[in-house]
This record gives C-alpha cells, structure tokens and sequence, in this order.
C-alpha cells in the first residue's frame, strides 16, 4: 500500500486561495505556496504541472462550489421569493468564504483562462455555456411570478450582491452582516409589485 498523501489537491488548492486573498494574483506562485503549505515543489508539481494549471483549477474549483450552493438556494423552478434568497445567499456565502469570494469579485481574466491547458480551457467553456443555457431557462419562470423585466431579474441575482460586496472584498475584508439586510431590501423592492402593478423599478 502506497503512502498517504501528506498535502492533498484540496489542501493544496485551499492555501492557494489564501495566498490569492493575501496578495493578489502575482502571490500565487509555486515557491510561495511551497512555503505556506510546506509541500516540496515536486508535490505540488506532481499535482498541478503548470502555475497554469493551477491558477485554472483554482478557479474552477470556486465557481463550482459557489454555483452548486446557489443552484440549490435557487430550486428547480424559481420564484421571485426564491431569486430574493438566491441574492441574500450571495452575500452570505462570500462572509463564510472570504478568499474564494475575492476570487469571484476578481473574475477569470485575472486568471488568464487563454493559456490554460487545453481541457482546463473546455471545461471553462462547458461551464459558461450552462450557466448561460441556466439563466436563460430562469429568468422567464421568475419574471412569470413578478412585474419585474429580465433586466430587473438579472440585476438581482448577480449584480446587485456582488455591487454592495464590492468594496469590502476589494479591501480583503468580511462583508458586514447588514449587507445581507440591504441586499434583501433592494431586492424585494426591485420585484415585489407595487399596488397598480408595476415593479419599483419602473418608475426609475
């Protein structure tokens, strides 16, 4: 029976998060995440051949993550209560997970997808391509159940979190609990009706 590993993919992937929360992409290099893990440089390289490599897992293990515990805030057939929560769960996820949040807020051109290996590459485009086929399949069962158009939508379920994260997370500080509060607020003003039926966004 072989040895076990000392340093996993996981734990490996988990101080690369925290190298990219403590200094930014040009921290995420073989030799600093030899020094923080105290894997030698042969694991790390057993694991991830190329730095990208492992920048391209790195972000494809977050998005997975965060998209998983989204979907299943979401549901199958989503209502406009349900797009509320998805966005409060936003916000919720990111003070529970502060580096892989910085990643997101960071976005993939940081990570350079162009010059991942060549399957890193398809599974980044396999991903975008679900999510794009999901909010198109989304969008229209939420907007059945408010006024609100597919802008109004949209808006909630992504950007409207990542706005009110934005600058602690550039600060590599815990969004406060009130944001939670304010994203559910602005949220449920953006979908709930008002009494002659027209969301409160339309009177923008």
């Amino acid at each position: 029976m072989g040895r076990r590993a000392v340093h996993s993919t996981e734990s490996l992937l988990d101080c690369a998060a925290g190298l990219f929360a403590a200094g930014g992409i040009r921290n995420l290099t073989f030799g600093a995440l030899s020094r923080e893990s105290g894997a030698s440089n042969g694991s790390i390289h057993h694991r991830f051949p190329t730095r990208e490599a492992l920048l391209a897992d790195l972000w494809m293990r977050t998005i997975g993550r965060f998209y998983s515990g989204y979907r299943d805030t979401l549901g199958v057939d989503p209502d406009a209560t349900r797009a509320v929560e998805a966005s409060v769960w936003i916000v919720h996820w990111c003070r529970e997970h502060l580096s892989e949040a910085m990643i997101l807020q960071a976005g993939v051109q940081i990570f350079a997808p162009s010059t991942w290996p060549p399957e890193q590459r398809a599974a980044l485009d396999k991903h975008l391509d679900e999510l794009t086929i999901y909010a198109k399949r989304i969008i229209p069962v939420i907007m059945s159940t408010t006024s609100a158009n597919a802008s109004e939508v949209s808006f909630v379920l992504v950007d409207l979190p990542m706005a009110v994260l934005r600058s602690d997370l550039q600060r590599g500080e815990v969004p406060p609990v009130k944001a939670e509060d304010l994203v559910r607020g602005l949220a449920v003003k953006i979908l709930t009706p008002d009494p002659v039926g027209r969301s409160v966004a339309d009177h923008r």
